[in-house]
């Protein structure tokens, strides 16, 4: 039986409750027990995870995807479609193709080679039929392809009695042996056959689909599968069986078939043994910012390293890293850091919301900027536009939404708004003429400590000595345009240093530096020099380390 699709966070009343929850109602409360071990699957707490159990109802979370429960289908669809209802049938197409292409990039699973009129096919029999009808028809269509291009065969360990001698004889076996059995050889020996764990997991992913589809389409696609898996021994599969599948060259191009396998073993309850998981389910919070992360990925050129990474302790000796969503680093440096957040965000509330201060933490860690992107589409944040908010200090804050309503429309394998490349590349871009500033500000400050140097030692030979030129256009450019730079660098390092590298720091050397043209006797002027040759020194230790 397929019950209607929930929504994230919807809620679910028991049978006993039906009038409370929009009539969005739980069949049968023999359900629950399995609702709590599927929990159990996902979290450690039996009454939240991919449901929260209440006393009177049950209420979806972030999880979204299916499950067959004692003969029930349920299903959680994302919650930015929540407002399309059932009958429309356009939109949750539309959301069913969204949620298949953004499992593509995140998972790998090949969607977008597909053609335009065979993916929509996929998501009406998903949306028709239910999530499950549309997994089992890409496992069976995407291994079918696979095997017309040549079956997968490997070399499997073989031990067996024969009436020749072949391969490796097993000794210890043989000489355990009676006299009427001494006819044949105990012997190990490596097959090339197909009948292999990899052609065993794919064989029982067909048996168990071809079991639960109601599809016309899909009972064709697997009956073929089954026909060509004759010679495959049927195996329990175990999930340590599925662990041990590794991929190489020669069976690289199995992969995506079998992970839609597992997906449909997992969500059809085909995985034997204790503990066993069943149901297929993928947080969007996770999922949300696993597509964002290899969008970016791709947009940016090699040079740039994107990876979920720590950047250090909010709280010192707390041992807690910190770790934003997406970390853009270049020469192994942080450029920018990007937060994904899939919720409900006002705008008018924007600025007064823990995000903003969350991301405000980060870039004063890791002294850089911060892009926050925000999920949009109709009824779901339709208001939100780009923000730049900047603090006090310097630091920005880039808002952006994601209009998820175009992934499903866009062409390519991945989707990036052109307002998100734009503000990253503008980010990145002010990020690299800032880092150009300073390299030259530390090339200035070393030829201005060797001439300062050079000046006190004359002085202490001579009496006299000729002054340095230390004003140059860098640092007064730095000082100008990047005041901000001193109070990051003021962040980042502690006595004896911070006092040197705060923005009245830099100007106390300015100050030092004209004092120059008004002292006269030598002893003060190799004091002043020794004073701003330790500020600079200071400085330098600083920039050397950004």
């Amino acid at each position: 039986m397929n019950i209607p699709p929930f929504f994230e966070h919807e809620k679910i009343c028991y049978p006993h409750k039906k009038d409370t929850c929009n009539g969005k109602v739980l069949p049968d409360e023999r359900l629950i027990p399995l609702i709590r071990e599927l929990n159990k699957r996902y979290s450690k707490n039996e009454d939240r995870g991919v449901f929260i159990l209440y006393k009177d109802y049950l209420q979806a979370t972030s999880y979204v995807g299916f499950a067959l429960l004692r003969g029930h289908l349920i299903q959680v669809l994302p919650k930015i479609y929540r407002n399309e209802l059932e009958p429309d049938e356009e939109k949750r197409t539309e959301a069913t193709i969204t949620f298949l292409k953004m499992l593509d990039i995140a998972y790998g699973l090949r969607v977008h080679r597909l053609k335009e009129r065979e993916l929509m096919k996929v998501a009406q029999i998903g949306v028709q039929n239910g999530l499950h009808e549309a997994f089992i028809y890409l496992f069976g269509k995407t291994l079918l392809d696979e095997i017309k291009r040549g079956y997968y065969r490997e070399y499997v360990e073989v031990q067996s009695e024969e009436t020749y001698l072949r391969g490796k004889l097993l000794l210890s076996r043989q000489i355990t042996k009676l006299p009427h059995q001494r006819h044949t050889f105990s012997v190990e020996y490596y097959d090339f056959t197909e009948d292999n764990l990899l052609n065993q997991i794919f064989y029982a992913a067909t048996v168990v689909a071809l079991k639960k589809t109601r599809l016309h389409v899909n009972k064709k696609l697997l009956g073929q599968l089954a026909s060509l898996f004759v010679d495959v021994t049927p195996k329990r599969i175990l999930r340590s069986h599925i662990e041990r599948v590794h991929f190489t060259r020669l069976n690289e191009r199995f992969k995506v078939p079998f992970t839609l396998a597992v997906i449909v073993l997992f969500g059809l309850g085909g995985i034997s043994g204790t503990g066993a998981p069943f149901g297929f389910f993928v947080d969007m919070n996770t999922l949300f910012q696993r597509y964002i992360e290899e969008a970016i990925r791709r947009e940016l050129s090699p040079q740039y390293v994107v990876e979920e990474a720590g950047i250090g302790e909010l709280i010192k000796n707390s041992s807690k890293e910190v770790v934003p969503d997406v970390v853009i680093k270049r020469d192994g440096r942080i450029r920018l850091l990007v937060e994904v957040k899939y919720k409900k965000i006002l705008e008018k509330t924007l600025v007064e919301s823990r995000d903003v201060y969350q991301v405000y933490a980060y870039s004063r860690l890791a002294d850089t900027d911060v892009v926050l992107i925000y999920p949009k589409r109709r009824d779901f944040n339709e208001k939100l536009t780009k923000q730049e908010l900047e603090f006090f200090d310097g630091h920005r804050v880039v808002v952006l939404p994601f209009d998820l309503s175009e992934i499903a429309s866009h062409k390519g394998d991945v989707f990036l708004p052109e307002e998100i490349k734009t503000s990253l590349h503008t980010l990145l871009n002010r990020k690299e003429k800032q880092n150009q500033l300073v390299n030259a500000l530390k090339d200035e400050i070393k030829e201005t400590i060797q001439k300062i140097e050079d000046s006190i030692r004359s002085l202490r030979e001579k009496n006299d000595g000729e002054m340095p030129s230390i004003l140059t256009k860098h640092y007064d450019k730095l000082l100008k345009e990047y005041p901000m730079l001193w109070s990051k660098l003021s962040a980042k390092v502690g006595s004896p240093d911070e006092g040197y590298v705060t923005l009245d720091g830099a100007y106390a050397i300015l100050r030092l530096i004209n004092t120059l043209d008004y002292v006269t006797e030598p002893e003060s002027k190799r004091k002043i020099l020794e004073e701003i040759k330790k500020r600079l020194e200071a400085l330098l230790r600083v920039l050397e380390n950004q």
